[in-house]
């Protein structure tokens, strides 16, 4: 009886060293299994929302400055544009107000163009400044349809009238003295400026120079020109690239700035083509795609 009780006790007195260790090794190696496997799976679901993110980025980036391409160039219905009565001044005013104008007017021509001063600071070095210049109509309600005395340009009730008896021909927005407008018909342009600030509400402005042209009491045009620099660059050395619109960031906005996607690279130009590339870090050694689009130019401002 006593045998068979230590006999009971021997077969109850638990694991054996060995076994003990070797069911460690197997909890060990499946706990590690288990671990990579749920690592790999949110290393890809972290890489796949980056690269959502980029694909996103770029779609934007190219609808904005599609958009802006579209128009390149644009200036109405005229095909010249003239300093008219700037092209003989002599006062030292004058003479430096044709300078800009003619600045101005080269760049319509051209549509697009590199500019001398990139707005962006901590500039890409890969990577040139492009601006987009065309023309817009000038802010107003109603039409586009003006008349000018001397140096009053009159905004004028569009015919016909859909609405007499509410004003259509009052200036919508503040624009400062000393912009350049373009004022003309479907033949030519010419430039003028601001002689003082304009009034929102009022129905007429008033430019420095009388027009060298009478266009008589044809439908006269009124615009603005607008000037678009899109630049890769930073706010400060530590920020990730960033597209700018002029100083204004579009992408990688203040809130964004320590994201890792949508840092964009380049922008870069052949004749209609535009390359925009974005990547994943500064210097391109993570994930990169590129976004192309060919643009051809119209005549139409939408």
């Amino acid at each position: 009886m006593t045998a068979r009780k230590n006999v009971l006790i021997q077969h109850q007195s638990g694991l054996s060293l060995v076994e003990l260790m070797i069911a460690m090794a197997l909890g060990l190696v499946l706990t590690l299994g288990v671990t990579r496997l749920f690592m790999d799976s949110l290393q890809s679901k972290n890489a796949q929302h980056e690269l959502n993110t980029v694909n996103d980025g770029g779609r934007v980036v190219m609808n904005l400055m599609r958009q802006d391409l579209l128009r390149a160039g644009f200036k109405g219905c005229a095909t010249d544009v003239t300093l008219g009565s700037y092209d003989a001044a002599t006062s030292a005013n004058d003479i430096a107000d044709a300078v800009e104008m003619q600045s101005q007017i080269d760049k319509l021509n051209d549509g697009i163009s590199t500019p001398a001063t990139d707005l962006a600071s901590n500039l890409h070095a890969a990577s040139d400044s492009i601006e987009i210049v065309y023309l817009r109509p000038f802010p107003r309600a109603g039409s586009n349809r003006i008349s000018v005395s001397n140096t009053t340009v009159t905004l004028r009730e569009p015919s016909p009238d859909p609405d007499p008896a509410v004003d259509q021909n009052t200036i919508t927005r503040v624009i400062g003295s000393n912009t350049t407008l373009f004022i003309g018909n479907c033949t030519r342009l010419e430039v003028a400026k601001l002689a003082s600030d304009t009034t929102v509400g009022a129905t007429t402005l008033t430019i420095k120079k009388a027009l060298k042209e009478d266009f008589g009491d044809s439908d006269i045009l009124l615009y603005e020109g607008v000037y678009r620099n899109y630049s890769i660059g930073k706010e400060n050395a530590a920020d990730p690239f960033g597209l700018f619109v002029g100083p204004d960031r579009l992408i990688n906005n203040a809130a964004a700035l320590t994201s890792k996607a949508n840092k964009i690279l380049s922008v870069e130009q052949s004749g209609d083509a535009f390359t925009i590339t974005l990547g994943l870090n500064n210097t391109g050694s993570d994930y990169q795609k590129t976004f192309a689009t060919t643009v051809t130019r119209r005549n139409v401002v939408q």
